[in-house]
């Protein structure tokens, strides 16, 4: 409910809804009208012959035209393909020696709270 005043009252429990800042999001003018400039963008970069021009990647099978990058190589542009091998390959040995580290620390955890302290009661 809104007041005339332009406080927006409502229960606590959808204090979550309250809180959001709706405003911030485009309208559906602004919308079509980013779109439209997209369109614009894409349409200038388009050659002479229809190809699309900006970045040109090489695609595996040797044409030239756009390619999209693995997540992880985006950081990597430009980098020989021997150097990108080189990091995986040390991220791979970074991530299997963080596993060993954390199963050994996970096992000494374990085998420490085998050996608690316990009592016999004996009944008579």
């Amino acid at each position: 409910m809104h007041l005339p005043n332009g406080k927006s009252v409502g229960h606590r429990s959808h204090q979550k809804y309250y809180r959001q800042n709706l405003h911030s999001h485009p309208s559906p003018e602004e919308r079509a009208e980013r779109l439209a400039i997209e369109e614009a963008e894409r349409e200038n970069d388009m050659d002479v012959d229809g190809e699309e021009g900006g970045r040109q990647l090489d695609t595996r099978d040797g044409r030239h035209g756009r390619a999209l990058m693995a997540r992880g190589d985006a950081g990597l542009a430009g980098v020989p393909d021997e150097k990108k091998r080189a990091i995986r390959k040390e991220e791979g040995r970074a991530r299997k020696l963080e596993n060993f580290s954390n199963r050994r620390n996970q096992w000494t955890v374990n085998r420490q709270a085998n050996h608690q302290k316990y009592f016999h009661y004996s009944i008579l």
